[in-house]
């Protein structure tokens, strides 16, 4: 925590900019993929009569991942890399070395998801 405040303290007029506007996907390249439907295919929404209506923009959420091959020269393990979007603003991101070693490109995307 003392490095937070200290980070704060030293940059105390900077400011955090989002970006509300909508993302131009291509419906074509984006993946949908919807698990509950899946593995509860009889599942219905059951939302309430007097639910109170959306206000504000709509909000798209988007993930985006890679993996490189056998990154570490040491270990020879590949890293894997994640990002969430929230519109056009990243709110969550983290890398991580994976815990196995892989034999192709391929197998560290297969790791990575």
């Amino acid at each position: 925590m003392q490095r937070v405040y200290g980070y704060l303290k030293s940059f105390s007029k900077r400011q955090i900019v989002y970006d509300t506007r909508m993302p131009m996907h291509n419906d074509d390249k984006v993946t949908k993929y919807d698990g509950w439907k899946e593995m509860y295919p009889n599942a219905q929404e059951e939302l309430a009569p007097d639910m109170p209506k959306p206000q504000g923009k709509p909000v798209r959420i988007s993930g985006y991942f890679d993996a490189d091959h056998a990154g570490c020269l040491q270990t020879r393990r590949s890293t894997t890399g994640i990002i969430m979007f929230l519109n056009g603003t990243p709110v969550k991101w983290f890398s991580k070395r994976q815990s196995t070693i892989e034999s192709s490109t391929y197998g560290s995307g297969i790791v990575a998801r």
